[in-house]
C-alpha cells in the first residue's frame, strides 16, 4: 500500500487530495484485503478523499456527485498514472481535459 498527497487544480479551485493505492505484494496485508472483500489484492485500486471538502472517501471515480467533474476527473486520473505520480503533484484537470495547454504549477509554500 502507498500514500501520496496530491494537489488537485480546475478553473478557479486547488484542492489537497490523499490518494491510497491498495496495490501490494506483501502476503499479509493481501490476506487481509482478501477477507475485507478486496478481491485481487485491491489491484489497481485507488482510494481517494479531500480532506478540505467533504471527508469522504471513495474507491470508484463514477460515484462523485456528477456536478464535481473535478473530483470525477482528478480520480480517473489519478487510478491510470498512481505510480507516475510523486507525492505533492499538482493534478490540472483543466489541462487533462485539453482546455488549457500549460498544466498549473504547484500553489506557492509557505
Amino acid at each position: 500500500m502507498k500514500a501520496k498527497m496530491l494537489e488537485v487544480r480546475d478553473s478557479m479551485t486547488c484542492m489537497p487530495c490523499l490518494a491510497v493505492s491498495f496495490h501490494t505484494d506483501n502476503p499479509d496485508d493481501a490476506h487481509l484485503m482478501w477477507k475485507s472483500g478486496w478481491g485481487h489484492y485491491g489491484n489497481g485500486e485507488v482510494l481517494v478523499m479531500f480532506p478540505s471538502c467533504d471527508k469522504e472517501a471513495r474507491l470508484d471515480p463514477m460515484t462523485w456527485p456528477q456536478t464535481s467533474r473535478t473530483r470525477r476527473i482528478a480520480h480517473e486520473y489519478i487510478v491510470r498514472h498512481f505510480n507516475d505520480l510523486a507525492p505533492g503533484d499538482v493534478v490540472d484537470v483543466q489541462f487533462i481535459l485539453g482546455e488549457t495547454a500549460v498544466k498549473k504549477e504547484k500553489e506557492p509554500r509557505g
